[in-house]
């Protein structure tokens, strides 16, 4: 967990170096692909060479390995949630460890994979493999409380209870701790935020759960669920609609505030205060340009 976290960073030290960085979406072909075609935009590649990548072409990755390699001295690539391995080969079936594909030894490009996938045979013995655990309770609890640093926890007992019912889950730790920081919060406490999550209904169902990663998604579910009856109950009702909506779009896009209503929409005030509350609760992140 928090694998492209781990990315961010590394992206944000090479830069600091005046590193270029490039950041792909490997999670399908179509959009490794499109990331690709961006970095040769970026570093005014041949038309032949972006043609072939575009078409698919067999030789496609070779064409820009040859490329990179000639004209880039030092450059950071980071090709993000790669957990279908088979997207990063040159023909879709072989492992991307064999040095085929759009993943290889560079003499000057640092190439980061963010993955499930932890089979070193993925990788080829060429990749340096650095797997990341669950955050312990500690680390979970200090997460809480510096999210939420008004909180009076003396004992830190309560903080720690509350991060392990949460799974030390970043995104539910993230979520409570906003939620607990923000104007809306019914429950005051780490404890009574605790509690609150143990009365709901979607708590005797985790307990049945067999799956970790079912049990995972219905605890960071029951933090936004906590979240959306505060706002709900605060006024903005429309806030739960709202988040659903905006999960219909790509992930870890800006979305155009403009977007969200239409021009005969004569809820304005409201629109922009269940944003507002959303972004409070740590739901969103509203980008003041936008």
């Amino acid at each position: 967990m928090g694998k492209s976290t781990v990315a961010l960073r590394l992206a944000a030290e090479a830069r600091g170096r005046g590193w270029p960085v490039w950041w792909v979406n490997a999670a399908d072909p179509l959009s490794l692909r499109g990331g690709v075609l961006e970095i040769l935009r970026l570093v005014g590649a041949p038309d032949a060479v972006a043609r072939a990548v575009r078409d698919g072409s067999p030789t496609a990755a070779d064409q820009l390995w040859t490329f990179i390699d000639g004209a880039v001295k030092r450059a950071v690539l980071i090709f993000d949630n790669a957990d279908e391995p088979a997207a990063l080969t040159a023909d879709g079936v072989s492992l991307p460890g064999d040095g085929t594909g759009w993943i290889r030894p560079s003499r000057g490009v640092h190439i980061v994979v963010t993955t499930r996938t932890n089979d070193p045979r993925t990788w080829g013995s060429w990749a340096q493999m650095r797997v990341l655990t669950a955050l312990d309770d500690v680390s979970a609890a200090d997460v809480l409380r510096r999210l939420a640093p008004q909180v009076a926890d003396p004992t830190g007992e309560e903080a720690t209870a509350l991060a392990r019912r949460l799974g030390a889950l970043p995104l539910a730790l993230h979520l409570a701790g906003t939620y607990l920081s923000s104007p809306f919060a019914r429950w005051r406490s780490f404890g009574a935020y605790q509690q609150a999550l143990d009365s709901t209904a979607a708590s005797e169902v985790i307990a049945d759960l067999d799956s970790i990663r079912a049990s995972s998604r219905a605890a960071v579910s029951q933090t936004w669920e906590l979240s959306l009856d505060a706002l709900s109950a605060q006024g903005l009702s429309r806030a739960r609609h709202l988040l659903y909506l905006l999960s219909c779009f790509a992930p870890a896009t800006p979305i155009p505030g403009s977007h969200l209503r239409s021009e005969a929409d004569a809820g304005a005030r409201e629109h922009s205060s269940t944003l507002r509350g959303l972004a409070q609760v740590g739901l969103i992140d509203v980008d003041g340009n936008s």
